[in-house]
């Protein structure tokens, strides 16, 4: 027989370890954008400052200014001065210089910020296209912020040797960032358009002044590029 004064000893209820719900997380951990990549994103939507600052140029030129035919280069002339071009001399005088200089300056800092931070994002996609991206996008930032801080009219020989990666380099780079960022029919009309720019590229370094539309090619050139970033940092950021 069992003792009566054996009883099953039970567990007070003060001792008891109660267990508190953890707070519901806002989202998985993937879902939430690294602050590297807001940066870049952003670095990629604001190196855009390029056209408006170039636009303020052409505006206040002190000189009648001809897009189709006169580089983006001859509005940073920080004196008025005749550029001496292979088909003739240019006359140039470009009172806000600082301004278009600036953006150059501002612009190629702000690529080489973004190919940066959006390196490693851009690694986990795809690690050749990376590569290819990153390389040339510093490239196109160095090449870029280089030109703003040598103006043609001080050293034009120069000058034109800093603007030259830009100009081969900037097409390829947002054909990379195409296929990394983009999607569908956005995809392949910035291939398309970036593979126009690649075709100005050729024509303007290929012919003496473009036969007279040296300003025209050096634009498709320039501005498809920066509008394609400045498209692919918009989508990074609505990632």
């Amino acid at each position: 027989m069992t003792s009566s004064s054996a009883r099953p000893t039970a567990t007070p209820a003060s001792t008891a370890r109660p267990t508190t719900p953890r707070p519901a997380a806002t989202g998985p951990a993937s879902t939430r954008r690294p602050v590297l990549v807001t940066v870049g994103a952003v670095a990629l939507l604001g190196q855009a400052v390029s056209i408006p600052a170039e636009l303020v140029g052409m505006a206040l030129s002190a000189l009648p200014y001809d897009p189709v035919r006169q580089t983006i280069s001859d509005l940073g002339s920080t004196t008025c001065t005749a550029i001496p071009y292979p088909s003739g001399a240019v006359e140039v005088c470009s009172p806000a210089h600082a301004v278009v200089n600036g953006g150059m300056v501002l612009a190629g800092l702000l690529v080489l910020v973004a190919s940066v931070c959006l390196a490693g994002t851009w690694w986990r996609r795809s690690r050749p296209l990376a590569v290819a991206a990153v390389g040339t996008l510093a490239l196109t930032g160095a090449s870029t912020l280089a030109t703003g801080l040598v103006p043609l009219d001080v050293d034009l020989m120069l000058h034109s040797l800093v603007s030259l990666p830009a100009i081969l380099v900037s097409p390829i780079a947002v054909m990379a960032l195409a296929v990394l960022s983009l999607r569908g029919p956005l995809r392949v009309m910035c291939l398309v358009a970036a593979a126009l720019a690649l075709v100005a590229a050729v024509v303007m370094l290929g012919t003496v002044d473009s036969g007279g539309i040296m300003g025209l090619t050096e634009r498709i050139v320039v501005w498809i590029p920066v509008l394609v970033m400045a498209l692919v940092g918009a989508v990074e950021l609505r990632r």
